[in-house]
Order: structure tokens, then C-alpha cells, then sequence
């Protein structure tokens, strides 16, 4: 913290009154956030009760934002937590996430604070709940357009990633068109690509030509880990 102080004296000596500026303060140090419980691109299969904490001395209480939010709860109402505040900073602390199948899902936490000298901090990770198998999500955003229009004028690659603790033993991917179902041939109708980020995943491009006929499809992705 700075006070300024300014005084003056003339040529001929004389002083004027000494005058005292109201106290700023310099603060160039971004606010801290740290995310607990889980870690990034980390698959879990046990308990899960991830924690977001920030904390400034100069902490703008106006300007946290901090979310748990799930590739399929994007409300986020499958969770239960407490969040607590104060003047210098504040924490959302969730409760174990309930072992049920239909929470099994990729979740983002993030938190973005700023302070009152206007420093900013974001953070973000992505950490899976694989307690029941994998979990699946749309690699891009082209996909993601198709499934969410769900009419098109023309073929597309399908891009899925899944992402499981385990490695897997097998995969099988299959199309379904008007209700006739069709097996895909790995490497000529599909390709796979393994990656093990700190969770293990698998990228599937399903080849366009799958759907070169009108119709509506369905795709099914079948797979067992190691694990069972």
C-alpha cells in the first residue's frame, strides 16, 4: 500500500502546507485458484468429490465464477455440494458424486476470479466418472452440429472419443440404418487411435461412405476393458 505525500518550498523560501493523497495500493499478483480431488484428463472409477478454492488479499467478491459441469448435466443438478465466501476468497466443495450409472460422464471444473486491481485468473481441467464402463463424448464440433441438427444433406465423418480407467480388450462399432444393422471393419470403415493422456482414450473417426445412403442412422459403439 502507497500514501502520497506532497510538499514544496519556493525560491524565496517559502513552504507551502503539506498535503497527504488518499492511499492506493499497487497489486500486479493474479488471484489463486486451485482445484482438488481430482486432476486433469484422469478417469475415476472410485469416490469422486472434486473442490474449487480461490483466494486473493485484493479478492473482488463480484467476480468469481466456478462450475462442476458435466458433458451430459450441463445443469449440473446430479450434484450436490456447499459453497462458502469470504473476504478473501471462497471455495465450492462437492460432495462424493453419487455412484449411479447416469452420472458416469466426462465433467469440466473451471473457475475464473479477478481481483479489485483487475487481475484475472482462469483455470480448467476435465476428469472422468468411470465407475460403470466408459464414457463417451463428440470429438468435434462437426459431430456434434450433425447430432444436434439431425438432418444433412451430406455424409460425414463421425468422430467419438472414449475414455475409460482401463485399457480395452475389445471394440465394436456398428451402424444402423432404418433398423438394419451393419458391423464395421476396423481400419477400412473405421480407424481407432489409442492415447493414454492419464486416462485412457480412444478416438474413433467413422468414415463418411458409412452413410452414403438416405435414411436416418443410429451408431453403436460396444466395448469391453480389461477390467470386465
Amino acid at each position: 500500500n502507497y500514501t502520497l505525500h506532497a510538499a514544496y518550498t519556493d525560491l524565496a523560501g517559502n513552504v507551502a502546507e503539506e498535503k497527504s493523497v488518499d492511499e492506493f495500493v499497487v497489486d500486479t499478483t493474479k488471484p489463486q485458484i486451485d482445484i482438488g480431488g481430482v486432476q486433469d484428463q484422469v478417469a475415476y472409477s472410485g469416490d469422486v468429490a472434486p473442490s474449487i478454492t480461490y483466494h486473493d488479499i485484493n479478492y473482488d467478491n463480484t467476480s468469481a465464477g466456478v462450475s462442476i459441469v458435466g458433458y451430459k448435466h450441463k445443469d449440473s443438478e446430479n450434484l450436490q455440494g456447499t459453497h462458502s465466501d469470504d473476504a478473501y476468497g471462497g471455495s465450492y466443495v462437492c460432495d462424493n458424486i453419487v455412484p449411479v450409472k447416469a452420472n458416469d460422464d466426462v465433467y469440466t471444473a473451471s473457475g475464473t476470479v479477478s481481483d479489485l486491481a483487475g487481475n484475472i485468473s482462469n483455470v480448467d481441467i476435465r476428469f472422468s466418472v468411470n465407475r460403470f464402463g466408459s464414457t463417451y463424448i463428440y470429438s468435434d464440433d462437426n459431430t456434434k452440429s450433425l447430432i444436434d441438427q439431425y438432418y444433412t444433406n451430406s455424409p460425414q465423418t463421425v468422430k467419438i472419443t472414449e475414455i475409460n480407467v482401463s485399457p480395452l480388450d475389445t471394440e465394436t462399432i456398428s451402424t444402423s440404418l432404418n433398423g438394419d444393422v451393419n458391423t464395421l471393419n476396423k481400419d477400412s470403415d473405421y480407424s481407432v487411435k489409442e492415447s493414454n493422456p492419464g486416462w485412457m482414450q480412444y478416438d474413433y473417426e467413422i468414415n463418411s461412405d458409412n452413410f452414403k445412403k438416405e435414411g436416418a442412422y443410429s451408431v453403436t459403439l460396444y466395448s469391453e476393458d480389461k477390467g470386465g
